[in-house]
């Protein structure tokens, strides 16, 4: 299974799951729930019926959405990636068909960065 996390918006975690790369299937989770995205995860792959070994790569959102939001996706990603030897892609796109795309084509080994879409605001006055 291949996912693809977008943590853009502000009150929600979206996933898209995909067999194949081309049709995909849609979860949608409070961004503030307890567990965050792990939660979430483990609740998309119970409704799967998989588990975690059966991912077969991690596709995240970056370069628009919220500073942290983006940083704690990325790190989230990478050490899925890492942990169970994982390709793992950075996308701008919130297409998801685009997304699984880019992550087919990915190499295992190799990690993403966070992008955003503006400077931090840490320790200034808004």
């Amino acid at each position: 299974m291949y996912l693809f996390l977008d943590n853009t918006a502000t009150e929600e975690l979206v996933f898209f799951v995909s067999e194949d790369g081309r049709s995909f299937r849609e979860y949608r989770k409070i961004s503030e729930a307890e567990g965050g995205i792990p939660q979430a995860l483990s609740e998309i792959l119970l409704a799967e019926k998989l588990k975690l070994a059966d991912l077969a790569g991690i596709a995240v959102r970056v370069g628009v959405g919220r500073f942290t939001a983006t940083r704690v996706a990325v790190v989230f990603a990478n050490t899925m990636a890492y942990a169970l030897q994982l390709p793992v892609a950075a996308v701008h796109s919130s297409e998801p068909s685009e997304a699984f795309k880019i992550l087919m084509s990915t190499p295992k080994g190799k990690y993403i960065l966070a992008e955003y879409s503006a400077e931090p605001r840490i320790g200034k006055k808004i």
